[in-house]
């Protein structure tokens, strides 16, 4: 029994963290409290982004980091226990996994089904649905997608598991927006009675937070939900099930959406490749008003010098009138690799026709194009490189005392730095702390636990062993060596 305990139960209860009081290094142990072990799977990717997001530029600036998400981190296990208490409400939770699994399942058959039955036809007694663009007796588009019941049937299980997400979604995420929001319209409200905080608002930070305080909750929890990747895939989900249940000749449509949106959420370089788009979408907006620009600017040329020398005269797209000159610029112009050479008619002058195709063909097809091209390239170029720095930065230091894993493996006997962090500075332990001094009664605190409470309350770092280690001090080695 004894053994038992000491192997089992004692190791999963017990945790040894080291701290630093009065420049020594102490060994701190602790009970893990249940939570912690209740919401272990809950919090896996909660501390999984929490190692990516740190700046680990030095070592104050990612336990500092480390100590704000791990406030979250806290906040959200606490969150999920409450909503566990409630039998229905962790059916909904612990299934999501599992519906978010069988939604992409369904979703994938529904694509495979739509491709296979829906096609154009005027066939209405065989096929089911139909939108009509025209200005005349004859459809201009005529697309049918047939209703048939193995379709609907499918669809009907696939809203019912978009339902279970969205509820199970909903009821974690829900508190932690609107617990969120409250704490922006607070710390808001509070800096513009501050003074020195008042200086660094903007006027439009200022007037926004001088609304009354509901005022401001909704309008941020508003643009939380419109904002939210997560919120926004969420709500598109549902919405594209039911408009494809209920509106048949668009299931193609909405079909191909939501499966676009779980392919990119469940794969990570998908997601790295958006958010390079998402991270320089500043550039990139610059970047397309300097091509509208540029393009305006080449076609007012070709409609004052050279509107003649188009192919298409008299249809939709000449250059009989700036606006249409435009449009021909604008569409054709950026698809085209030869620019809008191939839409004039044999050149009459040589010269005049060579300068301004040549230019518009370098200007706007070659440059402005690469330059779109590049600017998403380099970021995601540049987001790769951050997360191999962070990558080698695990394995290669410590993250809570900074000493390099080859210092250990030099120094100390046996498995060296991967048993350090497994028993000494396991960064995860640190969270366990947080949340044992937490939940424990302050009048019964030990004369350590003490220490590390007021450090936390102050968001002191002198408490970590930052540069020290207590199996090299054994060792007789300096951490800084």
């Amino acid at each position: 029994g004894f053994d038992y305990f000491s192997k089992g139960v004692a190791r999963r209860r017990m945790r040894t963290v080291e701290i630093q009081r009065d420049e020594h290094l102490e060994r701190m142990r602790f009970v893990v409290p249940d939570v912690s072990i209740n919401q272990k799977r809950f919090a896996r990717p909660f501390r999984h982004d929490l190692q990516y997001k740190v700046n680990r530029d030095s070592m104050t600036s990612s336990l500092s980091d480390f100590m704000e998400g791990c406030e979250k981190i806290m906040w959200r296990m606490e969150l999920q226990e409450g909503v566990d208490r409630s039998k229905l409400k962790r059916v909904f939770t612990r299934g999501y996994s599992a519906m978010n699994y069988l939604a992409f399942f369904f979703v994938f058959l529904l694509n495979i089904d739509v491709l296979a039955r829906c096609s154009k036809s005027n066939d209405s007694a065989a096929m089911f649905g139909s939108i009509v663009v025209n200005n005349g007796t004859t459809p201009h588009i005529n697309v049918y997608c047939a209703n048939y019941a193995e379709t609907t049937v499918l669809n009907v299980v696939l809203l019912l598991c978009v339902i279970w997400k969205f509820i199970a979604f909903g009821t974690t995420e829900g508190v932690s927006i609107m617990d969120d929001c409250t704490k922006i319209a607070a710390k808001g409200a509070a800096s513009l009675k501050d003074g020195s905080l008042k200086a660094d608002m903007s006027p439009y930070q200022r007037y926004f937070y001088s609304l009354p305080q509901r005022t401001v909750w909704i309008l941020l929890i508003m643009k939380k939900v419109m904002t939210d990747a997560e919120n926004i895939s969420q709500w598109v989900h549902i919405i594209c099930t039911i408009v494809g249940l209920f509106a048949p000749y668009v299931r193609p449509f909405m079909y191909a959406i939501i499966l676009a949106i779980d392919v990119v959420k469940g794969n990570r370089l998908l997601r790295y490749v958006l958010q390079s788009v998402a991270y320089s979408r500043g550039a990139i907006v610059q970047t397309g008003l300097l091509a509208v620009l540029a393009i305006y600017l080449f076609t007012t040329a070709a409609f004052i010098f050279l509107a003649d020398e188009y192919d298409n005269q008299g249809a939709d797209y000449d250059c009989n009138t700036l606006a249409t000159c435009l449009a021909v610029h604008m569409s054709y112009g950026l698809r085209s690799d030869d620019g809008v050479a191939s839409l004039m008619v044999e050149p009459t002058s040589i010269w005049p026709r060579i300068l301004f195709e040549d230019l518009y063909w370098i200007t706007i097809s070659l440059t402005v194009i690469s330059i779109f091209s590049g600017i998403i390239i380099d970021t995601f170029g540049e987001m790769r490189e951050t997360k191999r720095f962070t990558e080698r930065d695990m394995v290669s230091r410590c993250f809570i005392c900074g000493i390099s894993a080859s210092t250990f493996q030099r120094k100390t006997k046996g498995e060296g730095f991967r048993r350090h962090l497994r028993d000494d500075h396991y960064m995860w332990s640190y969270l366990d702390l947080m949340l044992y001094l937490r939940d424990k009664d302050p009048t019964e605190f030990t004369a350590q636990e003490t220490y590390v409470s007021r450090c936390l309350s102050k968001k002191d770092l002198s408490f970590f062993p930052i540069g020290k280690a207590i199996r090299l001090e054994i060792a007789g080695v300096d951490g800084d060596e």
